[in-house]
């Protein structure tokens, strides 16, 4: 039981001892606080007594004061903390912090690096006890799900503070509840062995232990402390380590070690170390006192908003600049780890790209192919360019990123004496926690606070270094003696987790990737060979390998190991399934659960079913589309059919409104059934009041605690996958629960942003983890990162064929320019991440490993991973067929009436077929509320659309171009008075000037479509343009968006404009695709047979739409842009009839 599961116990037990008949908050605090002898009394905040603080308790005046400025419900919530203390605390712990506001007080990202500290986890717990005495967990669901109570009511019937109302009821409907075991046992110390030992009690000033798997790391790094305890005071103390995880773990098994003696113990991650010193010292950084932090997410949002004044070239990209952005952000914040700033980043990057030059001008042949290094180094110092613009953002903004929380502090040490001295003198015991993900910033901090009199102790192991990708380099490891001289390095010598078997499979594979790192010209040093021997004795099994002939054999094999491991006594709990990518886990996840295997995962976060419910509720109050209405007509006690969808949304389109908007006045609507108007008139009630720029949270809380019974038919369900839907929907209430760096909390419509921003980010990964406790007996699927630091009794790592895992090495979009980094080849070091990712994965196992791959993808064979056959001949077992398949339906999706198909149609079928289904048959368009570059981009794409028009329009094509031009940027253009709208203009206008210059020289065929006939129906063309060459011969043009892409030639679109532009001409012409951005020209060829295939592909997409047979086809990249995204139903609900 964890430290907060003991206050919630305990404060159970308190209210217990309440009279029947007590029920407001404050009788309730005032009844426990009497019967302890305390009285209650009011002081003002600022008064010598409070000293500024919302409550205290002085146990020697058998008082507590509580500030007399504050409501009732706010005295009780301020007394029950401290009723917290006086139950869970000894008598002289002070209360000293200002705890007990239950909402954030920063934003997502500080949340993600705040350091809490024993004295910090002890407010906590106070806050916890104090909600739990307040509204018992039982209470709390009594009153919401038995009495059906919205949180509103509840709050007023107690008198105590809806926001804490409302954390209470998500907490007791949402989280599994953990009670204590009666009587538990204490934990016995366990003896250090002499290797263990020998490192803790280490005297020298900078020791390195080599901790390679299960050999009691974090024992050994608690005993460590324990030792200093014993001989210097807590407060020189400081621990770092990599993760908010890390760290709390570390500081409980301290306090639990230690008790008290630990408060003064600075425990937290190197970010947190950093934050704690701007706070300290903000004002010689040139910043505020209360230090903003943006998120990846926020940083990429801001620089959208000023994408017309970045100059963009080589990534410049209107329709998903963010895409673009988040590559550009990778070597600016790699730059950063390396405490490089723009200034030197832009020297390096005109270096990079002189080199480059003068290599391609020294060539005797110059291919097209010899000037990719010129573009590299182009790319790179267009990355310059942003860097500084990004800089000179933050800095006016006032704040700071993630990379900036160390390179800020270290450069202040590097540059201000005294500041270091300070540091040096507080912070004499450095122990560090998983040495070998240290990257060249934070090995500066350490060599910093080191000094000339300090001493450092680190653990951590090179074979398990598995994040160079944000900048941590094993050459740390390796060159340790050298960053701290006279350092010395000594290594665990057992293992402690894994049966022999398993552990000499970690020998033999340490060996041969000790053996592979030994390349010519690669930087190297000293690392200890790994020797470790097993303590543990039992036999477990010996390694099996199952190859199945595809991914569903290899499902279909991992299922059987599973349920036979689980007959022979190993826990489905007890078991994970490893694999190298998320995406191979969402798909064996699905098929695991259809054949019954109970799994713990949530996959991708945002596509969750229950988490796109949420999402539906906020699309339809912030986007314009209209299209979460066909999500959330199906949610129980709506259920509107197909037709009123469309009825409603149409009205709404027509009365230039919200779709929340009309709802409530839906009863009014024409052609709507009588049944859905009254449904859809009951969704507008409970939607009143909610617009875009409500804060999220409060609409969510308001909707699934007070306007709605959506949780109460969630929570009255049963079963794993229950479970894992509540905890993902607390998990959303939290995301959802953040502040902006401005202060303002994240509205509805932002919220809406945010989301695709985290995907296109990858930056959900604190979201994907269920957070059911570790007694639920379900196979936990997570990545090899993910289970760093884990164990399980059975691993199966599956995906091991060539390509899979080891991933084939990639070079960035945008690299880093030379000089920046560890000078390894990157390649090269990718393959030794790959290696460190198998070591880590082998060594997750107990007893049990289980080894995968399959023989085909979709469209080529597949080799096994060389990584298997370093480990040795296994057991093997083969499976060529698939055991069922598993077909993906979609109800709801009828006929309609339709006798032709446009290029929109095609386009949007071949990314997937449902956004034809949305505007089809449900009249959703998906546009939903556009940002201006999208505005921008809209423009120019109409212009494309109309380019046959617009060359016909008269002999002057330019001033042609200019009507056009401004006739669209009036009408879909960014609002006149956005404080960017020139520069977007400007951008708009560069990009008519392309365009121009395409078309010149061409005639226009007139404004009608070509009406090209196929099996059922026609296909309605864009017009082209001709252009007549000396001989005669006429070419047809398509104009597309975009940079030169073969595939544009290719399309079945352009198939069809060749055969259109031949109907147009009445003659044999050639066509040709050409690229708005570079003007590159690529001919459309087609034989008799493929222009055949052609019209018969176009026949089929006009069939499939017609009779309804329009599968989904998620693809993320795709479905995160897509403005059916918040609702589709491709992994929820579907669409009604």
């Amino acid at each position: 039981m964890d430290a907060f599961a003991l206050a919630r116990h305990l404060a159970r037990r308190r209210r217990a001892q309440l009279p029947a008949g007590i029920q407001s908050g404050y009788a309730a605090v005032e009844h426990a606080f009497t019967a302890e002898g305390l009285q209650i009394l009011k002081e003002p905040v600022d008064g010598s007594v409070l000293g500024g603080c919302d409550a205290k308790l002085y146990r020697d005046a058998s008082a507590v004061f509580v500030r007399e400025d504050a409501s009732e419900a706010e005295q009780t919530l301020h007394l029950a903390h401290e009723l917290g203390h006086l139950d869970v605390h000894r008598p002289d712990d002070p209360c000293e912090l200002h705890q007990t506001d239950l909402r954030p007080a920063g934003s997502r990202a500080l949340s993600k690096v705040e350091a809490y500290g024993p004295r910090e986890r002890r407010e906590l717990q106070a806050n916890v006890y104090g909600r739990e005495y307040l509204l018992p967990r039982d209470l709390a669901r009594q009153l919401f799900l038995d009495e059906g109570l919205p949180a509103s009511e509840i709050a007023s019937r107690l008198r105590i503070p809806l926001p804490m109302v409302r954390q209470q009821l998500f907490d007791a409907l949402l989280q599994r509840d953990v009670e204590p075991p009666a009587d538990a046992p204490a934990k016995e110390p366990q003896d250090l062995d002499k290797s263990q030992a020998t490192a803790v009690e280490h005297e020298g000033r900078a020791l390195l232990v080599e901790a390679g798997p299960g050999s009691g790391k974090t024992k050994t790094l608690v005993a460590r402390v324990s030792h200093l305890l014993d001989r210097v005071h807590p407060s020189q103390i400081l621990a770092l380590t990599f993760s908010n995880k890390a760290a709390a773990e570390l500081s409980s098994r301290i306090t639990e070690m230690r008790g008290d003696d630990t408060v003064e113990v600075w425990t937290g991650t190197f970010h947190a170390f950093g934050l704690e010193v701007m706070r300290r010292h903000y004002d010689r950084m040139g910043l505020g006192p209360k230090i903003r932090l943006v998120s990846p997410s926020q940083a990429v949002e801001m620089l959208e908003e000023r994408l017309p004044l970045l100059g963009l070239v080589h990534f410049h990209d209107l329709s998903n600049p963010g895409a673009k952005l988040k590559e550009i952000l990778k070597p600016i914040g790699r730059a950063k780890d390396e405490l490089i700033g723009p200034a030197e980043f832009r020297r390096l990057a005109e270096q990079n790209l002189e080199r480059a030059q003068a290599a391609y001008e020294a060539l005797a042949r110059k291919t097209k192919a010899a000037l990719k290094p010129i573009e590299v180094a182009e790319k790179t110092l267009e990355a310059a360019a942003v860097y500084e613009a990004y800089e000179a953002m933050l800095r006016s903004n006032g704040l700071v990123d993630f990379a900036d929380l160390v390179m800020k502090p270290v450069l202040l040490m590097r540059d201000d004496p005294e500041i270091l001295g300070q540091l040096q003198s507080r912070h004499r015991e450095i122990l560090v926690d998983e040495y070998q993900d240290v990257n060249r910033a934070s090995s500066t901090m350490l060599q910093l606070l080191w000094g000339e009199s300090n001493r450092i102790w680190v653990v951590g192991d090179a074979r398990q270094s598995i994040y160079r990708f944000r900048g941590a380099s094993p050459l740390n490891m390796e060159r340790f003696e050298q960053d701290f001289p006279g350092g010395e390095r000594v290594p665990l010598e057992f293992n402690y987790r894994s049966t022999d078997h398993v552990t000499g499979l970690c020998r033999t594979f340490a060996a041969a990737s000790d053996e592979a790192r030994k390349k010519p010209g690669q930087p190297s040093g000293e690392t200890l060979p790994y020797l470790a021997e097993a303590k543990r004795k039992e036999p477990g099994s010996q390694t099996r390998l199952l190859v199945g002939q595809d991914d569903d054999c290899e499902a279909d094999l991992v299922e059987k190991e599973i349920r036979a491991l689980r007959d022979a006594g190993v826990r489905f709990g007890q078991q994970t399934i490893l694999a190298r990518t998320n995406t191979r886990l969402d798909t064996l996840a699905t098929r695991l659960a259809r054949h019954g295997i109970p799994v713990l995962h949530l996959g991708s976060f945002f596509e969750r079913s229950e988490v796109r419910d949420i999402l539906s509720i906020l699309a339809i109050v912030a986007e314009p589309n209209g299209a979460a209405l066909s999500r959330v007509a199906t949610f129980r006690g709506i259920d509107v059919v197909a037709t009123d969808i469309a009825v409603a949304v149409e009205h709404a389109r027509h009365q230039g409104k919200a779709l929340a908007e009309v709802l409530p006045d839906a009863v009014g609507i024409e052609g709507l059934t009588p049944r859905g108007a009254e449904a859809l008139a009951r969704l507008g009630e409970r939607l009143r009041g909610l617009t875009p720029r409500t804060p999220a949270f409060e609409a969510v809380a308001g909707w699934l605690l007070d306007r709605s019974d959506y949780l109460r038919h969630l929570a009255a369900e049963n079963g794993i996958d229950a479970d894992m839907s509540r905890s993902a929907l607390r998990q959303l209430v939290e995301f959802l629960d953040q502040v902006e760096p401005d202060g303002s909390p994240l509205t509805v419509k932002d919220a809406l942003r945010r989301v695709r921003t985290v995907m296109l980010l990858a930056d959900d990964r604190d979201l994907r983890e269920p957070d059911l406790g570790p007694d639920v007996d379900a196979v936990r699927l997570m990545t090899v990162h993910a289970s760093k630091g884990l164990q399980f009794k059975a691993v199966h790592l599956v995906g091991l064929h060539d390509k899979g895992f080891p991933k084939t090495p990639s070079a960035d979009q945008c690299q880093v320019p030379a000089g920046i980094g560890d000078g390894r080849d990157p390649k090269v070091a990718q393959s030794e991440e790959e290696r460190c990712c198998f070591f880590v994965a082998i060594s997750r196992a107990e007893d049990h490993l289980r080894l995968y791959h399959t023989c085909q993808a979709k469209k080529e064979d597949r080799t096994p991973s060389p990584f298997i056959a370093e480990l040795g001949t296994f057991e093997t077992e083969t499976l060529g067929t698939p055991t069922a398949n598993f077909a993906v339906t979609v109800a709801g999706v009828g006929e309609v009436e339709l006798d032709f198909i446009t290029f929109h149609d095609i386009r949007d079928f071949e990314k997937c077929p449902l956004r034809v289904a949305y505007r089809h048959q449900l009249s959703i368009r998906s546009r939903r509320h556009e940002s201006p570059h999208q505005m921008t981009g809209g423009v120019i794409y109409e212009l494309i659309d109309r380019v046959s028009e617009i060359a016909g329009a008269g002999p002057d094509l330019a001033a042609a171009i200019e009507v056009a031009f401004g006739l669209a940027w009036e009408e879909r253009g960014p609002a006149a008075d956005h404080p960017l709208a020139g520069e977007y203009e400007a951008v708009g206008r560069r990009s008519i000037a392309d365009l121009r210059r395409l078309l010149e020289g061409h005639a226009g065929s007139g404004r009608e479509m070509v009406r090209l006939p196929i099996e059922g129906g026609h296909v309605l063309v864009p017009a082209p343009l001709f252009s007549t060459g000396s001989g005669g011969a006429r070419t047809a043009r398509m104009v597309v968006a975009g940079k030169r892409d073969t595939a544009n030639a290719r399309a079945l679109t352009a198939g069809l404009f060749l055969a259109a532009a031949r109907i147009r001409a009445e003659q044999a012409v050639a066509a040709e695709v050409a690229h708005l951005t570079g003007g590159d020209i690529i001919p459309i060829l087609r034989d008799d047979a493929e222009a055949a295939n052609d019209l018969e592909q176009a026949a089929i997409i006009l069939d499939a739409i017609r009779t309804g047979r329009l599968e989904p086809k998620p693809r993320l990249q795709v479905c995160m842009r897509c403005g059916h995204f918040m609702s589709c139903p491709a992994t929820g609900a579907r669409p009604h009839a």
